[in-house]
């Protein structure tokens, strides 16, 4: 599918649900369900719904995204009138 969707000269963007994770287990944490997702994939962005506190907010985490260099960090975002609003992590602590 991975081989087709580059010949075709298409963006697709392809979902996958993973399994809620506890930190701290002795199993890796997983970003695929399958675990063929993320190798097949050229980026691989992990959105998450954090509760801190009376504080809920969602993030965001680019995993992987090949031939370009990201940010290893998790980037609070929220979701709006005007589309995807992503702000750095200083922003949210210093609220």
């Amino acid at each position: 599918l991975a081989y087709v969707i580059n010949r075709s000269g298409i963006t697709a963007v392809i979902t996958s649900e993973i399994p809620e994770q506890g930190l701290g287990g002795n199993s890796p944490i997983k970003f695929s369900k399958y675990d063929v997702e993320e190798y097949v994939s050229d980026g691989v962005i992990l959105l998450n719904f954090l509760g801190l506190g009376p504080e809920a907010g969602r993030t965001m985490y680019l995993r992987k995204m090949r031939g370009t260099k990201q940010a290893m960090e998790v980037h609070p975002f929220t979701l709006g009138d005007k589309g995807i609003e992503v702000r750095k992590i200083e922003e949210v602590l210093r609220m």
